[in-house]
């Protein structure tokens, strides 16, 4: 019987694998591109959201020219962000579910816009858990897209300790506010005339409603809560896969 050639492994001091056949790559300074080498080394696989992780293993290496054991490795996962739960005033009702209370973003939620009143043991509760010192939340609208970044609101009274982490009512309070700002001459003039007069209608239709309903005069001119036209009604918020950000919902009201 013939006998095996023996070949021995040797390991260079950086992690690069060289076996007995394939020239070891040639590192460069450049840090953009690596060497071309003859055999391909393994990369993760890329997942879409919402898609089962998938999993690459390098290839099987000799623990020892004499030892017949092997070990396999697997890249290591990324580190996942901590699932955050939104409460359950905040978040879309399911289709077979009433929401909990009605709240129109054209008024004033400590009015009559939220009906029935939330209680305020649900106000002071955190908007999400684990509970967070801010929350980014995208409005949608024909003309514009725009980010609100909220923070803890000053607390209800003197003898108050301030909060560290946003709450419902900061939710509330703050998407209310932001949409109160006014629309100057330079956002009028990048709309499109058919969404800007739509804006214009919602803004007419909303200082006849405040009127009738709160006794109450409405100053003139359009505020972002204009853009939203007829779907002016809060239905909840929703997490964005793609940032991490909350998307607020609303339908018509």
């Amino acid at each position: 019987m013939s006998r095996r050639d023996s070949r021995t492994v040797h390991f260079a001091p950086t992690d690069t694998h060289i076996d007995g056949t394939t020239p070891s790559p040639t590192l460069t300074s450049s840090t953009l591109s690596s060497p071309e080498l003859s055999s391909p080394l393994p990369l993760p696989h890329l997942t879409l959201p919402g898609s089962p992780q998938s999993c690459a293993f390098q290839p099987w290496s000799p623990v020892s020219p004499t030892n017949a054991s092997f070990i396999r490795t697997s890249p290591p996962r990324p580190a996942q962000p901590m699932p955050l739960d939104i409460d359950e005033y905040l978040r879309v009702p399911p289709t077979n579910q009433l929401p909990h209370f009605t709240f129109d973003l054209t008024r004033d939620p400590q009015g009559m816009a939220i009906k029935p009143p939330i209680p305020q043991v649900v106000l002071d509760r955190a908007a999400v858990e684990p509970p967070v010192a801010k929350m980014s939340v995208t409005i949608m609208a024909e003309a514009f897209q725009w980010t609100v970044d909220i923070k803890p609101g000053p607390p209800t009274n003197a003898n108050e300790k301030p909060k560290e982490y946003v709450t419902v009512k900061d939710v509330i309070f703050g998407l209310y506010k932001n949409l109160q700002n006014m629309l100057d001459d330079y956002d009028q003039q990048k709309m499109a005339p058919a969404v800007l007069e739509k804006a214009k209608f919602a803004c007419q239709c909303r200082r006849e409603r405040i009127k009738q309903v709160e006794k109450r005069d409405e100053s003139a001119g359009l505020k972002r809560v204009d853009l939203l036209g007829k779907d002016h009604r809060f239905k909840g918020l929703q997490i964005d896969p793609r940032n991490g950000n909350w998307i607020l919902r609303v339908e018509e009201m």
